[in-house]
């Protein structure tokens, strides 16, 4: 596997703490709504979902029990687009593990920074 060095980007405070609402907010579709791009795509082992997709699909998705973000990278693409790049293990609350690499990318928008694409690369589900 290779490894990465983690690459400097004074945005890594602010877009983590929008990734931990992301989170957070499963479940709750109007938080998607208001927070995802409306041109966003979400990508899973499933396929691809547009932002209708991912708001349907919160009404009624259990949360997390708990969530980690793990050795979290910033990668600066422009001055207005960066990714967030990170492994997670996931809790649900009958104990099974999820455990994916992650890249969120947001775009910086009218409304500040929105995330417009994120992409799971499970690792496991247990």
């Amino acid at each position: 596997m290779m490894a990465w060095s983690s690459v400097s980007c004074m945005l890594i405070d602010e877009l983590l703490a929008k990734e931990h609402r992301f989170w957070r907010a499963a479940g709750d579709a109007d938080f998607y709504r208001e927070h995802f791009a409306d041109d966003g795509l979400m990508v899973f082992h499933i396929g691809l979902m547009s932002k209708d997709d991912v708001v349907a699909s919160m009404s009624g998705a259990e949360e997390w029990e708990s969530y980690t973000i793990d050795s979290p990278t910033c990668v600066p693409i422009t001055s207005d687009v960066a990714a967030l790049v990170y492994t997670t293990v996931a809790t649900t609350a009958d104990g099974s593990e999820y455990t994916a690499a992650v890249t969120s990318v947001y775009s910086r928008r009218d409304a500040g920074w929105t995330l417009v694409l994120h992409q799971q690369t499970p690792r496991s589900f247990d």
